[in-house]
């Protein structure tokens, strides 16, 4: 969907990394936006995202507030 994203303003995507506990990790997802507008214009693409990733993989996401580092930086 990255062609989508970049036509709607989208400008970058990090993905990170994040350790809380031995053993475990997350990955954490970071957007870039040209402007509010694009910001909002890229919400619908992922709820459109979230439904098809379920709908895939049986996985609902969990959203949570964490810190890591970066494992990949996408400049659209």
């Amino acid at each position: 969907m990255s062609e989508r994203f970049k036509a709607a303003g989208a400008t970058r995507q990090t993905v990170s990394q994040i350790w809380n506990r031995e053993g475990t990790f997350k990955l954490g997802f970071m957007w870039e936006y040209k402007d509010e507008r694009a910001f909002v214009q890229c919400q619908s693409l992922f709820r459109e995202a979230e439904v098809e990733f379920q709908k895939r993989t049986g996985i609902a996401w969990k959203i949570t507030p964490t810190r890591g580092i970066v494992l990949t930086d996408m400049h659209f």
